[in-house]
């Protein structure tokens, strides 16, 4: 029973972000112009992709050594956190430097504000078995950033330049996030970087290898892509990416919950029927939004 609540409210907050998503896109594609909706998928895919640089793997391993063994859960969060921020602030330094030669642009925005987003370890709290927390930030990841995105278009009448807004929505929300994960683990919002990070990342060369490939693979095509298709293309681009996303979204978030009870042949199956199911209800409302999608 506890384990069929646990996947029910996971699929129910990825349910939430999905018409989220795909609600407020349906808006943006009807009030704003086509470079400005470009820009908003390369911010978010963009973000997705240094999501994944930063955390390196770091947040399944994390979370497996929490499971292991929860005793030492503050200790194991604090060392990630340390050797996390230093690495985004690293970035963040570097992406400053670069501005004056690079020029401005969302996705060097976006790099500067690694710091802030190496900050969140929102991530272990599946490994301390607090799945519908962790899917509930989440979700704020996702809402906050719409939510100013939406205030320029609806009530400030804004025309240009409504990506800026979503970007500082985007910083907000994981600032948030941060607070509130550190928070639920017991460590601090700020520590002390670990500049010295190598040695830690390369723990979880693999994960992170393996990862960040699937991650530019899947993401790519929007903030690569702007830089050769036109704006209408990548209108369809990014239709077409939340679709994908939900499959992908979904089946980590369910397999992040569930790292104890997946060991076990019984509930293993039922985790294959609860996510059978999600993959339906996802095709399904795929189908009634079609028009609203493409």
């Amino acid at each position: 029973m506890f384990l069929k609540k646990k996947v029910f409210f996971t699929l129910l907050l990825t349910a939430i972000s999905y018409l989220v998503s795909i609600g407020t896109y349906s808006l943006f594609i009807r009030e704003i112009n086509d470079f400005e909706l470009a820009q908003l998928g390369v911010i978010e895919n963009f973000f997705g992709w240094l999501l994944n640089l930063i955390t390196f793997g770091i947040q399944i391993d994390l979370a497996r050594r929490l499971v292991l063994d929860p005793s030492k859960s503050k200790e194991l969060v604090s060392e990630a956190k340390r050797n996390l921020f230093g690495f985004g602030i690293v970035l963040s330094v570097i992406s400053l430097l670069l501005l004056p030669i690079i020029g401005l642009s969302v996705n060097i925005l976006i790099l500067i504000g690694s710091f802030v987003f190496a900050l969140n370890v929102d991530f272990a709290l599946y490994g301390i078995n607090k799945p519908v927390l962790a899917g509930s930030l989440s979700l704020i990841r996702i809402i906050v950033p719409n939510s100013f995105a939406l205030i320029a278009v609806y009530f400030l009448k804004i025309e240009t330049g409504v990506f800026y807004w979503f970007l500082f929505g985007l910083i907000l929300a994981n600032f948030i996030i941060a607070i509130i994960s550190s928070k639920a683990l017991k460590v601090p919002l700020f520590v002390k970087p670990n500049f010295n990070f190598f040695s830690y990342y390369f723990n979880s060369l693999n994960l992170g290898l393996a990862g960040l490939s699937l991650s530019f693979i899947r993401t790519s095509a929007i903030w690569l892509g702007a830089y050769f298709f036109l704006d209408v293309e990548m209108v369809l681009l990014m239709g077409i990416s939340k679709l994908f996303l939900v499959f992908i979204g979904g089946k980590r978030i369910i397999i992040s919950a569930l790292y104890k009870e997946i060991s076990r042949e019984i509930e293993n199956k039922q985790l294959d029927y609860f996510f059978a199911i999600g993959i339906c209800i996802a095709l399904i409302l795929g189908w009634f939004l079609q028009d609203v999608i493409v």
